[in-house]
């Protein structure tokens, strides 16, 4: 051949296509003879018919054949040197002229009386022997991708596993993905447009043969071909292999779990080189019998495999759980791509809200997603916590805790407890962040409302059935007036049973209350003396009277059913009633009137400490109390001297008990009367009992997961943080502490037992006050935590009095020890609130309320002298004392707004009316005067203040 070997192949290539029995044409590089070769091909072509379309096939097939057979041998021209720059010019050139080989097989597919038999039994097994034979890298892989591009789908469809079954006879250097890849696309887009058009009856054949049969061909020839390079097999090759045919079956087999088990076994067993045909569960012995030798994973094998294991997620989401062979493979990663997937998949349940309902699926979820909760020491430094992948993660293990559901209290909570013990189980190595423990907590919150209504339900009143006989009764009259007759007989049985009973226990009343008539004239006149000489109007007793009466009348006619015994027995009844109710209010009026002259004594002696307030206010003005002054008058106590106080509170409530306890029997006697009453009317009920029965009933709590469980893991959860996080710490324990208090307020409301659940309340503030003591020390922190003390001490309601004395008397002492003084003034000028309380059961102490008041003065007082801009601290100090006046504060009068008012004014003037700094306070304060000056005309009490306006 000369030098210039493109223009010569080029030359001879066209020669061919129009003399094929030429000495060229007759070359072969199998060694064959080239005379028997022409010899035998112009035999075959001069028994064709001229001009027939197997004539026009039979031509071009011989033209491609021999085409390829030089295009082929131009590699090993002789005369040049075996060097590798020698080899690659040739593979350039070679390259370049692979275009002339292709288009006889485009001419072929463009032919139109080829079928898609004439092309399986003819045309397509010549070409296939044709690409064997060759044994040349370049012209397989270029023939083969040909051959599945030019030729319609139908071909494919029917010869498919013609094709696949060349696939194992290729040489090693072909890559097999690139083939097999191009014929699932075109498979798959083929089932795709089917599906769109779905109206050809012609291709529903076509359709089921792809799905029941490509699957099963693309899986066998990847084995085969695994199997046929054995050990030159790469872990970037099977891994590919295997994605491919993944991504062949998510598209055309939506849903078919095995065969995506089938790929990801495969992969798995042929990277413990197991062999293709092993499953995961075989002993570790190779196909031929020896020890087994896993892969060697390189960098680029790593990422193909998480390109593998990230296929599924898109469509399958949680589904993958379910997959066998998944975590086997997940194994093979490193941490750092290991940690890759787990982001993938929280991803994809993020974008889903797919809930977590089941202890298996969240157990399997994290053994992929552990890498993004476990660290090591190293790996936990400030600059990684600061980065966004890192905050990425957390917020993902966030969110994934929000999808924990089941409706199941029991099971939930498993589920969270799995979850808090996933993260302590680490140690060190695990990363404990507020990120993770504080979407937990709130989870739990969640859980504890729907346990508080199944362990404190509402009770379920039963619904009278009457109503559904009355309407069965009223299609059937005759049957009506038949139940009527039988009924009467039953119902004057009964009456004359009851006139008995009755009888004999009116002869037992009034043999004892012979003897009680002369007593209770007697107490009668002393009453009425008692009442001559100190006549004290009781609105109250004569309440209790009219009470004690309708209760009676309403008691001695209870009995509906019975009213013929009701008249026969009214005239007697009605005289012992009014006998002994005359008796019983006797005694009440006397036990109210004592109560009433303490309540006197009482009130006496209130408004001598009023008094002497008012007489310390004028002292007061003459010097300033200092701090450890207040401090002393608060009861300074420690954290253990709170929980002390818990302890000694008891001793007081027995002595109250106690006490109470003395009254009862002094007042037996007097109840005597009344419990013989009682005794008549429960008669009645004997007898009519079940009758009326509609009383609610309280549905039995059988769950294991209890309000005091929770609380118990909340705990456990919270002191995780403490050390971390001491400000959310805080927080969180408040929270809980109303949460508590919510679940003792639900009890209560629905007549339940709350068991001890206001002592957790309490423990969660008590510790709540340490972590404020001994973690939070900066100064507008401290500011903050206070207010949200004093927001939960407010919302509380289920403390005993003196565990609620000794919390807001500490919360008092934080907000006089703060460092800034205005912060001191408003903090306690804010706690005032505590020691008055608004409500029927609100805690109220009025002079502890005016200390504070009197207390935020003296600071304001000082903090306007330095800095003038203060004044904005009288002013709300004297809005606060309108609050408490308006609210009926016994020991607020209309001297201190007077005196307020005047002492604002004064400041006002001093600092000068025309100061802007002053301007917004100015009419703050000018707003309030006039609102009072308005109340003055509808409420009698604003009369005597003296409202001064500023100019």
């Amino acid at each position: 051949y000369p030098n210039n070997a493109n223009s010569t192949l080029q030359n001879l290539m066209g020669d061919l296509t129009v003399n094929v029995n030429s000495d060229i044409f007759s070359t072969d590089t199998t060694g064959a003879n080239p005379t028997t070769t022409a010899t035998a091909a112009a035999t075959s072509i001069a028994q064709v018919p001229i001009g027939s379309v197997q004539d026009s096939y039979q031509f071009v097939l011989t033209n491609f054949i021999e085409m390829n057979k030089l295009w082929v041998r131009l590699q090993h021209l002789p005369g040049d040197a075996k060097t590798k720059e020698t080899k690659i010019r040739r593979e350039r050139e070679r390259n370049e002229l692979r275009m002339m080989v292709g288009t006889n097989l485009v001419r072929l597919s463009e032919l139109e009386g080829v079928t898609s038999t004439r092309y399986g039994t003819i045309i397509l097994p010549r070409i296939i022997d044709q690409i064997v034979a060759c044994r040349d890298p370049l012209a397989q892989a270029y023939l083969m991708d040909c051959i599945i591009q030019v030729f319609p789908d139908e071909f494919h469809i029917q010869t498919l596993e013609i094709i696949l079954s060349v696939c194992p006879k290729l040489r090693d250097k072909v890559n097999i993905r690139t083939i097999l890849q191009s014929m699932m696309d075109r498979l798959a887009n083929y089932y795709a447009d089917e599906l769109l058009l779905n109206d050809e009856e012609d291709t529903e054949g076509v359709k089921t043969s792809v799905i029941l049969d490509s699957f099963e061909m693309f899986d066998e020839c990847i084995r085969s071909v695994i199997e046929a390079r054995g050990a030159k097999v790469t872990a970037k090759e099977v891994i590919r292999l295997e994605a491919s045919l993944l991504g062949f079956s998510l598209k055309c087999y939506p849903g078919r779990l095995d065969y995506i088990n089938r790929c990801l076994g495969v992969c798995a067993s042929s990277l413990k080189g197991h062999g293709p045909s092993h499953g995961s569960t075989q002993p570790a012995t190779s196909a031929s019998g020896a020890a087994a030798v896993p892969i060697q994973m390189d960098e680029i094998a790593i990422k193909e495999l998480e390109t593998l294991l990230s296929l599924p997620l898109e469509t399958m989401g949680l589904n993958v759980l379910d997959l066998d062979q998944y975590s086997e493979l997940l194994a093979f990663l490193p941490l750092r791509n290991r940690k890759m997937i787990g982001v993938q998949l929280l991803k994809v349940l993020d974008t889903s809200g797919e809930k977590m309902t089941e202890l298996s699926e969240l157990e399997q979820l994290f053994v992929i997603i552990s890498p993004l909760i476990r660290e090591t020491s190293s790996s936990t430094s400030e600059s990684k916590d600061q980065s966004p992948q890192m905050f990425e993660q957390k917020e993902l293990i966030s969110k994934l805790i929000h999808l924990l559901y089941n409706d199941d209290t029991d099971v939930h909570f498993e589920l969270l407890n799995f979850v808090k013990k996933h993260l302590l189980s680490g140690g060190e190595g695990y990363q404990i962040s507020s990120h993770t423990i504080s979407p937990l907590f709130y989870s739990t919150m969640k859980l504890l409302t729907r346990v508080q209504e199944l362990e404190f339900p509402a009770p379920i009143v039963q619904q009278p059935e009457e109503e559904e006989e009355e309407v069965v009764v009223e299609d059937e009259p005759i049957v009506e007036q038949e139940e009527t007759v039988q009924e009467g007989a039953i119902v004057e049985e009964e009456e004359k049973i009851e006139e008995e009973q009755l009888d004999d226990i009116m002869q037992s009343n009034e043999q004892v209350d012979a003897g009680q008539d002369v007593d209770a004239e007697e107490d009668k006149d002393d009453m009425k003396e008692s009442e001559d000489n100190e006549p004290v109007e009781d609105v109250d007793a004569e309440e209790v009277k009219d009470e004690m009466k309708e209760s009676e009348d309403n008691e001695s006619v209870e009995d509906v059913d019975a009213e013929e015994v009701k008249d026969e027995m009214k005239e007697s009844e009605d005289n012992e009633v009014v006998e002994d109710n005359e008796q019983v209010s006797s005694e009440v009026d006397g036990a109210v009137l004592e109560e009433s002259v303490e309540g006197d004594d009482d009130n006496n002696q209130d408004t001598e400490k009023i008094e002497t307030s008012e007489d310390s206010k004028e002292s007061d003005n003459e010097g300033i109390e200092d701090q450890e002054t207040f401090e002393m008058k608060m009861t300074s106590a420690s954290n253990e001297e709170i929980k002390a106080d818990v302890i000694a509170s008891k001793p007081a409530e027995e002595e109250e008990a106690a006490v109470v306890s003395n009254v009862n029997v002094a007042d037996n006697d007097t109840s005597v009367n009344v419990n013989e009453q009682e005794t008549k009317v429960d008669l009645f009920e004997q007898f009519n009992k079940g009758m009326f029965d509609d009383e609610p009933i309280t549905p039995i709590f059988e769950k294991q997961t209890n309000c005091r469980k929770i609380f118990l893991f909340v705990q456990k959860l919270l002191s995780m943080i403490e050390v971390a996080d001491p400000d959310l710490c805080f927080t969180l324990r408040l929270h809980s502490a109303i949460a508590a208090n919510r679940c003792v307020v639900i009890a209560q409301e629905r007549s339940s037992t709350s068991g001890d659940l206001s002592t957790v309340a309490y423990e969660f503030i008590t510790e709540a006050f340490l972590i404020y003591e001994r973690e939070i020390t900066d100064a507008l922190a401290q500011r903050n935590a206070i207010t949200k003390m004093i927001g939960i001490l407010l919302s509380c309601s289920c403390f005993d009095k003196n565990d609620y004395e000794a919390l807001i008397t500490k919360t008092t002492q934080y907000a006089a020890r703060l460092l800034k003084k205005t912060d001191q003034c408003s903090m306690v000028l804010m706690c005032s609130h505590l020691f008055f309380k608004l409500g029927e059961n609100g805690y109220q102490n009025p002079q502890r309320a005016l200390e504070c008041l009197q207390r935020a003065l003296k600071i304001a007082d000082m903090c306007a002298t330095s800095n003038p801009s203060n004044l904005q601290l009288f002013v709300d100090i004297f809005d606060l004392y309108v609050y408490f006046f308006e609210n009926s504060n016994p020991v607020i009068t209309d001297k201190f707004l007077s005196g307020l008012i005047a002492l604002v004014n004064e400041h006002i003037t001093t600092i000068g009316s025309l100061n802007s700094v002053i301007q917004g306070t100015k009419e703050s304060f000018t707003q309030t005067v006039r609102y009072i000056e308005r109340k003055k005309t509808v409420d009698g009490r604003f009369t005597n203040i003296v409202c001064i306006v500023p100019n």
